[in-house]
């Protein structure tokens, strides 16, 4: 179960990466409350399919963000991510959108085939 003190807003941590994506960080953006689980919203940096090789935006269950992160890295500024996050709640208040439960890597994964398929 997640503790609510142990993320926090800027920290970049490294997580559970698929092979070749080692050097891939994941950043905390904001925690919220949602109505069965804590929400955390992270950036991901260092992915190889993504041309700029960044995720700005993605939502997680906290439980996911904790089976996922291995070592902490540093505390930094958080990056910009309204637009993502604004994108997000509207459609996530639209219940057209909600947050990965399953964890980081397995979530990347899913994300290159669904790109993959729409090339």
């Amino acid at each position: 179960m997640y503790d609510l003190n142990y993320f926090l807003p800027g920290q970049v941590w490294q997580y559970d990466t698929r092979p070749g994506e080692e050097s891939s960080t994941l950043t905390i953006l904001s925690i919220e409350e949602g109505e069965d689980h804590a929400i955390i919203h992270i950036r991901l940096d260092n992915i190889n399919f993504i041309n700029d090789g960044c995720l700005p935006h993605l939502a997680f269950s906290a439980d996911a963000i904790m089976a996922s992160v291995t070592d902490f890295i540093k505390h930094d500024v958080v990056p910009d991510f309204k637009e993502g996050y604004d994108h997000w709640k509207q459609a996530f208040e639209a219940r057209k959108a909600g947050y990965w439960q399953i964890i980081v890597k397995e979530a990347v994964e899913a994300i290159e085939q669904v790109m993959r398929q729409h090339k």
